[in-house]
């Protein structure tokens, strides 16, 4: 008597069990969910259809596979049977496991909790184990079997394949219909996998305390990689945190009193780089404690926040980097993104006795303060400069330390950063001044008693013009074509002779006409107290040409309500009393400038006090009253005070 094949003893063997499956879910059915859809009354049918998901659908597609199964066995039952045949036909739909895989383990679930509350429930379950079709078997186990039955023809395929030699005309189906078969079980495991993942990220979410701005829920294929406590360098020393890993974000946060988690920072894994430092290099670094475990170590770089962590031991440091720059590939393959600039690792506040950009010693009145673009521990004087660091904010001014005022890297190199570096500056104000469309002069920003270093700022005119000047590069090293900057610092003006006194007699006459004629005269210095001007000409009376007067300007420099400006900078550039000059060399008093009819057009008679407190000039504008008056050559000039100028 010959020995049967192996791929006929495992041909038989795939439609028995598949018999004895089917005949499982028939025993289901009948000893169980249509006893229970019978008596809505012992559970409600939203109740029961969470219990038993598709199992009747199921139970159908399986029975028509059983028959093919018996058919191909029955017309074959000594060989050449066309298992491949019938598994590559039906395999495509084994996906519709899916749902019924997705809702198991809430199933069992509800079987537990029904069985602990429901006292109807749970002797109807009691009673039916004791049929016997159950043949011994509660209802947790008849419910599993649906779980457990696409890996099982998994199984079945590859011994079948193992087993069948190639020149059976079933091993190309068979071929294929494995392939298909484990695409559908993967398929349904990655299901399986996607929908434990939800629960677990439902479940976290649920844990923060309420008003966090994180939303786990917000990307459907965002997915949980790890959880666990680790211990976060910051400035104040180390401090323990709670971190969450999922496929795209990386989250730290603390365990409050009454549970829940309150969310520090959420980190885009996109533009992270995690790496762990050698023993050389962890002792030479500066922001390193050292009675913390070294081979526990690890650097987080972002483009949000830079810092250094501790894992609890030596190998959950290697799980945590292997995960962490896992999903930071994956990310990149699936995106094709590069890292961007990277924020600094903040120096511990420990770590620095003095300022790194002054070397001031710090103190309780001189405190510490960290640049946003290096990293560095330096003083409050130091780090005045507020910019924006597009690697940082995207919105908002950070701070940034002298060495890196001039634009570090990640700068935001645009007009949002030239606005910023003048605002940055000292609290001064500025006269800025639109250009005319044709053959316009050099764009000129004008400040006022402001230190020579401030002077290199620069500003963007949008003037509307189509010709202008050619640039000069920016103090950020960002040149420009709209744009060139002109420092305006005017200096006293050269001493002039005084005209000769009026001879005595008929020559005052003349001498009045053409200082009538001319420019007012300026206010004489005491002593002596020159006489006033007559207020009419004395006809007839022969004068020499007029002549402008240039008043002399008073040792002390007052530039608004006559308070004594004690710069001596200032003192020396501006004079004492404050006059102001036009284009064309004349001085006006301030005394004319406060009538409204005087008031150069330009400026709103509404912001006539600022004009007369912050500028005390008219020559910043470089062109004469008409020149203003002609608006179709010329546009408007916008005059506000710094805080308010952007």
């Amino acid at each position: 008597m010959s020995k049967t094949p192996k791929h006929i003893l495992i041909s038989n063997e795939t439609v028995t069990t598949e018999r004895t499956f089917v005949e499982q879910m028939e025993t289901t059915l009948l000893v169980y969910v249509q006893p229970l859809a019978a008596n809505p009354h012992i559970i409600p049918p939203a109740t029961q259809s969470a219990l038993f998901s598709n199992i009747e659908t199921l139970f159908k597609f399986n029975t028509e596979f059983l028959k093919a199964l018996e058919t191909d066995a029955a017309s074959n039952p000594d060989g050449n049977r066309r298992i491949g045949k019938i598994f590559k036909q039906f395999a495509p739909f084994f996906k519709m496991f899916t749902l019924y895989l997705n809702n198991f383990e809430k199933a069992m679930e509800l079987h537990t909790n029904l069985m602990l509350s429901n006292a109807q429930y749970r002797d109807f379950i009691n009673h039916s184990q004791q049929d016997p079709r159950c043949k011994g078997h509660n209802l947790m186990n008849m419910l599993i079997t649906p779980v457990q039955r696409v890996p099982r023809y998994k199984l079945l395929l590859e011994d079948l394949f193992k087993a069948l030699p190639p020149t059976e005309p079933d091993y190309k189906d068979l071929e294929v219909a494995l392939d298909l078969v484990s695409q559908s079980a993967k398929h349904n495991n990655e299901a399986i996998r996607r929908r434990e993942n939800q629960d677990k990220i439902l479940e976290i979410q649920m844990k923060f305390e309420e008003g966090t701005s994180v939303n786990l829920l917000d990307n459907p294929s965002r997915e949980f990689l790890m959880m666990g406590d680790m211990t976060k360098l910051s400035r104040r020393g180390p401090q323990q945190h709670t971190f969450w890993l999922f496929n795209d974000l990386l989250l730290y946060g603390d365990k409050k009193l009454n549970g829940s988690y309150k969310v520090n920072r959420s980190i885009q894994l996109l533009k992270c780089q995690v790496s762990s430092p050698s023993e050389e290099e962890v002792k030479a670094s500066e922001d390193v404690k050292q009675e913390l475990p070294v081979d526990c170590m690890v650097y987080v770089d972002s483009d949000e926040k830079s810092f250094v962590v501790y894992a609890e031991t030596k190998e959950k440091r290697i799980e945590w980097v292997k995960k962490i720059n896992q999903a930071i590939e994956d990310l990149r393959t699936k995106f094709k993104a590069e890292t961007g600039q990277l924020a600094p690792r903040w120096k511990p506040n420990n770590s620095a006795s003095a300022c790194s950009c002054c070397g001031k010693k710090f103190s309780f009145t001189n405190r510490k303060h960290h640049c946003r673009n290096c990293g560095d521990v330096v003083c409050g004087e130091c780090s005045q400069t507020r910019i924006l660091l597009k690697h940082i904010d995207e919105k908002y001014k950070v701070r940034v330390c002298d060495s890196c005022k001039d634009g570090g890297p990640g700068t935001k190199q645009n007009d949002e950063e030239i606005k910023i570096f003048l605002r940055m500056m000292k609290k001064e104000e500025y006269v800025v001044k639109e250009v005319p469309k044709h053959n316009p002069p050099t764009v000129t920003v004008e400040e006022i008693g402001r230190p020579d270093w401030a002077v290199d700022g620069v500003d963007r005119l949008s003037a509307g013009g189509d010709n202008f000047s050619v640039s000069t590069p920016n103090p950020i090293g960002v040149p420009s074509p709209d744009l060139r900057l002109q420092t305006f610092r005017p200096k006293a003006p050269a001493p002039v002779a005084a005209p000769p006194p009026p001879p005595p007699g008929g020559g005052g006459a003349g001498a009045g006409a053409g200082a009538g004629a001319g420019v007012p005269p300026a206010k004489p210095v005491k002593p002596p107290k020159p006489a006033k001007p007559p207020k009419k000409p004395q006809a007839g009376a022969g004068a020499a040409a007029p002549q402008p007067v240039v008043p002399k300007r008073p040792a002390k420099f007052s530039r608004s309500g006559g308070k004594e400006d004690t710069n001596p900078e200032r003192a020396a550039d501006w004079g004492a009393n404050p006059v102001a000059q036009s284009a064309n060399g004349r001085f006006y008093p301030l005394s004319q400038l406060q009538d409204k009819n005087s008031c150069p057009p330009n400026v709103d008679p509404k912001n006539r006090e600022l004009f007369l407190s912050d500028l005390d000039f008219m020559g910043v504008f470089g062109m004469t009253k008409d020149q203003y008056k002609n608006k179709a050559a010329w546009q408007k000039v916008v005059l506000k005070k710094k805080a308010n100028l952007f």
